[in-house]
């Protein structure tokens, strides 16, 4: 079933002293694609700033605005509709033996390549081909999402924003950037191109027309 949904998200600053001058640059904008539209979407700031929009590397709208007068207090807000089409069973299609051809490696490198924050570990690359044995790629994605819902707990404030996949499993805890970056690290040693999408979750089907859902 889909949905028209609208979403806005408020995120706040305040500074100890006045600040002069502010650059900024925020990605709130959601995607228009073949699974939803986007009708209407703004960022708006208090205090008030010209802003001005560009599509960044991967597509994504970013929102870039400057703020020239001293203040101590920030908020950007960013409001959208947007209609959901049907939800998609995932494709299962693919091949290990695509997976490992040129085209793929060359298309998909990015999707393949460690990064600070996904790096290799000796110890969860042997789990890696564990989880992958027996299985389509499909079933071996599946069964790394489950693997790091079993090994790592959700737990606020045990992690920040530059903690990588590998620290976030060695402590076993973590929060949603965390599970998809040793998601991710699970994918990539198995060969599958995999990146981190951020985006909005409604945390029941059952909601009501018209109701407010905070998170």
């Amino acid at each position: 079933m889909g949905w028209r949904i609208r979403v806005v998200h408020t995120t706040g600053y305040t500074y100890e002293t006045a600040v002069r001058e502010s650059y900024n640059e925020s990605r709130l904008t959601p995607r228009s694609d073949n699974r939803q539209n986007v009708i209407v979407s703004r960022v708006e700031t208090t205090p008030a700033t010209r802003a001005y929009r560009y599509a960044d590397y991967w597509g994504t709208t970013v929102t870039a605005f400057d703020l020239h007068a001293p203040h101590t207090e920030l908020s950007v807000t960013a409001t959208s509709v947007v209609e959901t089409a049907d939800p998609l069973a995932p494709a299962r299609s693919a091949t290990w033996e695509e997976l490992v051809g040129e085209e793929v490696k060359d298309r998909y490198t990015e999707m393949l390549e460690f990064t600070d924050y996904v790096v290799q570990n000796r110890d969860l690359a042997r789990a890696a081909r564990a989880l992958k044995r027996g299985k389509d790629p499909a079933d071996a994605v599946l069964a790394a999402a489950r693997w790091v819902r079993e090994h790592l707990t959700y737990q606020v404030g045990t992690t920040g924003v530059h903690t990588g996949a590998v620290e976030a499993w060695e402590a076993r805890t973590g929060v949603c950037q965390d599970f998809a970056h040793l998601t991710l690290l699970l994918a990539r040693e198995m060969g599958i191109p995999a990146r981190y999408v951020s985006g909005y979750l409604l945390p029941s089907a059952a909601t009501e027309i018209r109701q407010t859902v905070r998170g």
